[in-house]
């Protein structure tokens, strides 16, 4: 949140990509970088980037310092493979940009000391956000099949309280004498809905509104498990086998 366009960032190796950046120069002297693309398009395959030709010699903070120019590029888009812009230096020298010049937000950095940066787009405007799509709710057959019989049972119980509402209204009519049961003479319609009402809340049990409960501590124990499971340990990348909905 505190990176800006204009700004000039140092990414180090292993760090992910905070905005998209064109690359002024690397810790490699002809100013390649390797970057992972995982988050962007799903590949493992390690990538190569090159910094700009005319920019790849600078290394330290005076050498930034001394140069001047300005950046001419598109305006913020979905295309993660396509980029189109200018570095001008000084006014004189003009280096065409292009997507082998820029790293995008998301990607990490790898095999790769430091990679100087300047930044080009950040936040909404970042390719990356720009192709982020609402994440679909997951449910598990196992939910949808609970839903299907929470529904069933749903309307077993409507069927059963109607029912018998209208068995108890038969009754307190052709029992007026039943002493034992108040107002038994200013029997009514409202009366009739009070008694579904009644049923309602006896026959409430039926619903298993604490299966949902217990399908969610399932679930996430069965995570916990997973998290902390050491066949699952990727060594490589000190990284455990994450869970990401419970």
């Amino acid at each position: 949140r505190d990176v800006m366009v204009g700004d000039i960032v140092k990414v180090k190796d292993g760090d992910e990509i905070p905005a998209d950046i064109l690359i002024i120069s690397t810790s490699e002297d002809q100013g390649e970088c390797y970057i992972e693309t995982a988050n962007l398009d799903g590949e493992t395959n390690l990538k190569i980037k090159q910094g700009v030709d005319s920019t790849c010699k600078v290394k330290g903070t005076a050498e930034l310092l001394a140069l001047s120019g300005c950046v001419e590029y598109e305006m913020p888009n979905r295309k993660l493979y396509n980029f189109d812009g200018n570095l001008n230096l000084d006014g004189v020298v003009k280096c065409p940009l292009d997507a082998k010049n820029i790293l995008l937000r998301g990607s990490t950095l790898r095999n790769t000391e430091f990679v100087i940066g300047f930044v080009l787009f950040t936040g909404k405007e970042s390719k990356l956000m720009m192709n982020t799509k609402k994440t679909p709710s997951k449910r598990s057959n196992m939910e949808k099949v609970v839903d299907k019989l929470v529904i069933v049972v749903f309307a077993l119980l409507a069927l059963m309280n109607t029912i018998m509402a209208i068995l108890f209204d038969y009754w307190r009519v052709t029992n007026t004498n039943a002493w034992y049961v108040p107002f038994m003479a200013e029997f009514n319609a409202v009366d009739s809905a009070l008694s579904w009402v009644t049923f309602l809340i006896l026959f409430n049990n039926l619903v298993p509104i604490s299966l949902y409960v217990t399908l969610e501590l399932v679930k996430y124990w069965q995570g916990e498990i997973k998290d902390n499971d050491l066949a699952k340990y990727y060594e490589e990348k000190k990284a455990p086998c994450p869970f990401r909905t419970s």
